[in-house]
């Protein structure tokens, strides 16, 4: 967190149309941690949020979509092998997809567990984001064939 209060002005001097990322991968985010990073990046917006193997639990998706749903530059998003426990988040998530003017990639690489309903989950984030997905990773979340119908009708609507 300091270090994004550190090179703040460094951010904001890039030029413009400059592509910018945060990656946090394979490293603990306890809530702590992750609240000294909400208030850091409160005001900072990257194209690009990765959060993969955090093992943050519910409190750190909370985190990610709260981010996510306050960054109107924000394009790519990634939750890369973090649990999302409960339908709630899904609907937020989709609900933000939605609604989110520039959000274009979501990357959900094994992120339902068994005691989700994966094809459902699938669902609603496909017919979310039908008209604005250009990239849906959904990876390693034990969807059954049922969705083989709808992921051929997304391709065929031929989106953006």
């Amino acid at each position: 967190a300091n270090a994004l209060r550190e090179h703040r002005c460094k951010l904001k001097c890039l030029p413009e149309g400059h592509d910018t990322a945060i990656q946090l991968c394979d490293v603990h985010l306890p809530n702590i941690v992750l609240d000294i990073l909400a208030k850091a990046l409160r005001s900072t917006h990257f194209k690009t949020l990765q959060l993969t193997d955090n093992n943050f639990g519910q409190y750190g998706i909370s985190f990610a979509l709260d981010y996510v749903e306050n960054n109107p530059i924000l394009e790519e998003f990634s939750l890369h092998q973090n649990s999302i426990e409960n339908t709630e988040d899904v609907v937020r998530l989709c609900r933000i997809v939605k609604e989110h003017p520039s959000i274009n990639q979501l990357r959900l690489h094994g992120c339902f567990g068994e005691d989700i309903n994966s094809f459902k989950m699938l669902c609603l984030i496909i017919n979310a984001g039908w008209d604005k997905l250009k990239y849906l990773c959904f990876s390693s979340n034990g969807v059954s064939t049922d969705g083989s119908t709808l992921l051929s009708d997304f391709v065929a609507s031929n989106p953006p």
